[in-house]
């Protein structure tokens, strides 16, 4: 759950709503079922999907045999609680309530929201499209992404530093477009 909520970025209302046929093991997508009744093809990472794929090949069989389901079925939930019933939202606020206790984390909230935040904010710091991290994340505005987005002061100087408008002399970016105040 851990690696998909991070990775893939997306809600946890839509990490319980997942069923097994959501799931495209030859394309690494997950179909969410998104906010205003939208359905929406979500791209996972490799390094996630060897997680979510080796949660469903050999232990989910075995929560849901705990609550007597020996049959997984394509519109069964893909995420299972311990008692093989469907994971609820309360179900993975309690477990992000263990991992806080577990962890030591104090002062800061641990939840399922953060991991979304998290995934949209260390994308764009790594050069991602804002259009694709909207994409991802299924914001109808990049205005709504922006809000996920809080780059910290060293980002925004390393960006600055590499885009400054004073650097573009350098690199032959203003040949050819007149000239400036200086020239005499």
């Amino acid at each position: 759950m851990l690696a998909i909520l991070i990775d893939a970025g997306i809600r946890l209302s839509e990490l319980v709503g997942l069923r097994l046929c959501d799931v495209d093991k030859d394309l690494r997508l997950l179909v969410v079922h998104r906010k205003g009744n939208k359905w929406q093809q979500v791209p996972v990472s490799r390094d996630a999907f060897r997680f979510l794929h080796e949660y469903l090949a050999k232990h989910r069989k075995r929560l849901a045999e705990v609550s007597g389901r020996s049959v997984a079925r394509k519109d069964d939930a893909v995420f299972l609680s311990r008692t093989g019933e469907p994971a609820t939202i309360h179900t993975v606020q309690h477990l992000f309530e263990r991992l806080q206790v577990r962890t030591g984390i104090d002062g800061k909230r641990v939840s399922p929201h953060n991991c979304r935040r998290y995934m949209a904010t260390t994308q764009l710091a790594m050069g991602r499209s804002p259009l694709d991290v909207q994409r991802q994340m299924g914001h109808k505005t990049l205005k709504m992404t922006n809000h996920y987005a809080s780059l910290v002061v060293e980002q925004l100087q390393k960006s600055h530093e590499q885009f400054s408008p004073l650097r573009a002399k350098d690199s032959g970016v203003n040949q050819g477009l007149g000239r400036g105040y200086w020239d005499e």
